[in-house]
């Protein structure tokens, strides 16, 4: 009999509390927390919007490229080691934060809250989940995804209000001090047994072998239906504005169909890893998509103002399902020993995903291309992806 959702978070409350807050606090490099800032540093730093927007690319760009080093090294040390790394690096950056009052600081601020925040918290989290968990690893990757969802509920309000209230100084060092906080609880947490209790600290000497998979053909096709959900979604939400006005909507509307895109991605985030662990991630993996090429198709071809957040609840579906099954997937088809290497990779062509994804659209539009035909190109490329990862699962 399979444990339920419950008597897994019960058993392993330790270890899934502790990937849990990885994600959590991962909000903090996140742009939906970066964005409320931008006025002050703009002000601060006495920049232009022109200029913030060339270092906040540049900064995500160069986190990209230095993930694949960094991301590796969770499979030659220790996870308690690594966290602390983690932690103190966030810490640091959010002093910094509060400091940059000047473009060099902000720049390195910018760079560190990306490189920590958005690409290591999370890279952290699902890594040692998926080492920690065999039959019930979907239904633990769940459970820590739900992070993301929470953190984006509850950390831009909280900041908000001590923003208008302190400002933005005491708001980053405020930040600062609860990540600091958690340091000291970081042996206990991240050496809490899981599943796999006999391998959490076994490092072997082959795991600082480079991973093998680079170099198939069948890895670069799995890899491309993970690369493209940042791609795509990034280009979308960018250009919120733009889509509502092409369509006629108002941005108001736009923005309240996004509460359709919350839910469903937790509602799903749950659902997937009991799927996960029943189904196995090889054999979901070249589907999780289809309910994003759906709403791409209908945002596309559907001019009523409910394809918004009929387009969002659809992707909401791809992304909470596909946040435990894609990191399930490595661990299925290679050796969980690889686990961090690859994942680092990914996330390296994630955050690369997410800088070349609006210029694409915008490309498209400034040429001339309608909205509609735009959105069309998407989704075939979208479906043509679906298409080969499942050919690749059913004859490789």
């Amino acid at each position: 009999m399979e444990p339920s959702l419950n008597h897994l978070l019960w058993r392993y409350r330790h270890i899934i509390f502790f990937s849990f807050a990885l994600t959590f606090l991962s909000g903090f490099g996140q742009s939906i927390f970066i964005s409320l800032f931008i006025p002050t540093f703009l002000e601060n730093a006495h920049i232009s919007n022109t200029t913030f927007g060339t270092i906040y690319a540049g900064a995500t760009l160069l986190s990209g490229f230095a993930l694949p080093w960094a991301g590796r090294q969770l499979d030659n040390i220790s996870h308690a080691k690594y966290s602390k790394i983690v932690f103190f690096g966030l810490t640091t950056a959010s002093i910094v934060t509060a400091f940059a009052d000047n473009i060099y600081l902000l720049s390195l601020a910018i760079f560190m809250l990306r490189f920590f925040g958005q690409g290591l918290f999370g890279h952290t989290s699902d890594t040692i989940t998926a080492k920690k968990f065999g039959p019930n690893r979907g239904k633990a990757l769940s459970l820590a995804g739900l992070g993301y969802p929470s953190s984006e509920a509850i950390i831009p309000l909280i900041a908000v209000w001590i923003l208008g209230h302190y400002g933005i100084k005491v708001t980053w060092l405020l930040v600062a001090t609860f990540i600091f906080l958690f340091i000291p609880f970081i042996n206990f947490f991240a050496n809490s047994p899981g599943e796999n209790e006999s391998e959490d600290h076994k490092i072997e000497e082959n795991t600082r072998k480079d991973f093998p998979g680079l170099k198939s053909f069948s890895f670069w096709v799995w890899a491309s239906a993970t690369l493209m959900p940042p791609f795509l979604l990034t280009s979308l939400f960018l250009y919120n504005a733009v889509i509502a006005e092409l369509r006629g909507w108002t941005l108001e509307w736009m923005a309240s169909s996004f509460v359709a895109f919350a839910l469903a991605r937790f509602t799903f985030s749950l659902i997937g890893g009991p799927l996960v662990d029943r189904y196995g991630a090889k054999n979901l993996y070249p589907w999780h998509l289809i309910p994003l090429c759906i709403g791409i198709s209908i945002l596309a071809l559907w001019e009523n103002q409910f394809a918004a957040p009929t387009y969002l609840a659809l992707a909401g579906v791809s992304i909470g399902l596909g946040a435990p099954i894609k990191t399930a997937l490595w661990a299925e088809i290679y050796d969980v020993k690889f686990l961090a290497q690859i994942r680092s990779w990914l996330s390296s062509f994630g955050v690369i995903g997410t800088a070349a994804g609006p210029p694409v659209l915008a490309l498209m539009l400034d040429s001339g291309i309608s909205l509609t035909n735009s959105l069309s190109l998407l989704s075939i490329s979208l479906a043509a992806i679906i298409t080969l990862c499942g050919f690749l699962k059913r004859y490789c």
